[in-house]
This record gives C-alpha cells, structure tokens and sequence, in this order.
C-alpha cells in the first residue's frame, strides 16, 4: 500500500513489536475488502500527503474477516470499518472511524498528538509471540549496533531435551515481553563455528542465554531455567554491569 519508506504489515503483534523496538508510532488502517468504502478510503491513504506523513511510522493494514483484528482494533474503541487507529509511542491513541479524505486523514495525523486515550486492554487478546530470530551471530551485533539494542542469544541443540522445552518457556508471555527491546540470535550447537561464539562467553553446554548490553558488558546462563529464573537474569542482566 505505501510508496515511500513504510513497509506495510498485516500481523498486528509483529507491528507492535516493531513499533516498541523501533521507538516508532504505530498507523493501523482497519478494512473489509468486500466494502466500496474501504476501497476509497485505502486509494486516500496511498495519496502522497498521507504517504509522506507515515514514512516515519510502523503501517499495519487489519482485515475484519480475520476474527482477532477485530479484538485488537476493540481496544482502541474501533467496532466498525473503515477506521484509521495512530498508536503513540506512550501506548496512548487517537482514532478515527468513517470514510475520511486524503486531507482529513492528513489533518488527523497532524493533530493526534500524544498523549492521547489509554488503550482498554483485555487480557484475552491473542499477541503472537515472535523472537524474530537471527540465526548469523555478525549480524545480530551489525543490527543491534545501529540501533543500540542489547542483544539476546540463545544457544540451544536439537538433541538436547532440556533446550527444546526451553522454546516453551520464551513462549510465555510474561517471558517474551522482556526481549521486546533486544536483537534475538539464535545459535544452534550443532554448528561448529558457533561454538567459538558460545566460549567467550564463559558458554560450554545448552541450553544458554547471554545477555550483551550495548556497552559491551554480557551475562551468561547455562541449564534449564524456569520462567521465574529467566524473568530475573534478564532483568538483572539488562540493568547491571560485569
């Protein structure tokens, strides 16, 4: 849908994600494909005003037939279609709903400033969880470097019980929403350069999670963990100095 600098999205967990990690403000544009309306109403958000406004901000497009957008919009006081939702970098937002002109949504994006309406938040809602996994350890730091993000390694093998239930405990949601802020790398045993990787780190089995801080400075934990335990090496490694 967009011309510029925005890549557009349809997961709407994914945008979120991007927008806390990015720092970005998050353009949701909730449609039925079947509607004439929303046909309009995305032919005025391609129009090059609008466009230019959403080349700093994470664009996601939320069809009405997939039945958990509807949850994710309801949230943001959104229960019909065409509706255009602009999530602040404070978690506040404004929105709109009603076929809107090239300039009405030009001035609505103008004039949402922050802070703006506290989202309902229903427990309920799915939010996939989505590591977004490197699996190259260089370009994990490349990334990481330039966005100046810790990064977050998890050394697991196959072949090891311990590291393949470790993927279900990173799947809790009070787990997962600590590794919104850090580049994910994930590093598998079985490959032999990556055991170089693991042994500056003090790594000498799976499963492992080290925490490198922006500043160089890392942690590193070995063994099978229970959510509690990564919950507080995480927290502790992202705030402390080695």
């Amino acid at each position: 849908m967009c011309g510029c600098n925005s890549p557009v999205l349809v997961n709407f967990s994914r945008a979120e994600r991007l927008g806390k990690q990015q720092r970005k403000e998050l353009f949701v544009y909730y449609e039925s494909w079947l509607s004439i309306d929303c046909g309009e109403m995305k032919r005025q958000i391609q129009s090059l005003p609008v466009q230019q406004l959403l080349a700093d901000k994470i664009v996601c497009i939320l069809e009405e037939s997939y039945e958990p957008n509807v949850r994710y919009v309801a949230q943001y006081g959104v229960h019909r279609y065409p509706a255009v939702i602009l999530v602040h970098r404070d978690g506040t937002y404004h929105q709109r709903t009603g076929v809107m002109s090239a300039e009405g949504i030009t001035n609505f994006l103008k004039t949402a400033a922050p802070p703006g309406q506290q989202p309902m938040i229903n427990p309920q809602i799915p939010r996939e969880i989505d590591y977004d996994w490197e699996a190259d350890y260089e370009r994990a730091f490349e990334i990481a470097d330039q966005q100046h993000r810790p990064v977050f390694i998890f050394y697991k093998s196959v072949v090891s019980a311990d590291a393949n239930e470790m993927f279900g405990t990173l799947d809790r949601p009070d787990v997962a929403e600590l590794f919104d802020d850090t580049v994910n790398c994930l590093l598998d045993w079985g490959y032999a350069p990556n055991r170089r990787f693991m042994t500056q780190y003090g790594v000498t089995n799976v499963p492992a999670l080290v925490i490198v801080n922006p500043d160089g400075t890392h942690h590193a934990r070995q063994g099978r963990m229970t959510a509690a335990q990564v919950i507080s090496f995480v927290r502790t490694a992202k705030v402390s100095r080695r």
